[in-house]
């Protein structure tokens, strides 16, 4: 099987993140994932990712969380 040119450039990230959902969010998560670019216009990735661990309580070191 030929790989297509964007296969050619697949990489796996050093680190990654994994939250969960309640089958309720699915259409809301859904919605977000298709409006990532101009959300991400508004806020960057970076800032939400910390919004969301300190709503989630979770602990973290930011050293860790970029390469």
């Amino acid at each position: 099987m030929e790989k297509t040119k964007r296969e050619n450039y697949f990489l796996w990230q050093r680190g990654y993140g994994v939250f969960s959902m309640s089958k309720s969010q699915t259409m809301i998560v859904s919605n977000y994932i298709k409006n990532q670019t101009n959300h991400h216009k508004k806020i960057s990735f970076e800032d939400e990712l910390k919004l969301i661990l300190k709503k989630c309580a979770i602990k973290y070191d930011e050293k860790y969380l970029w390469d």
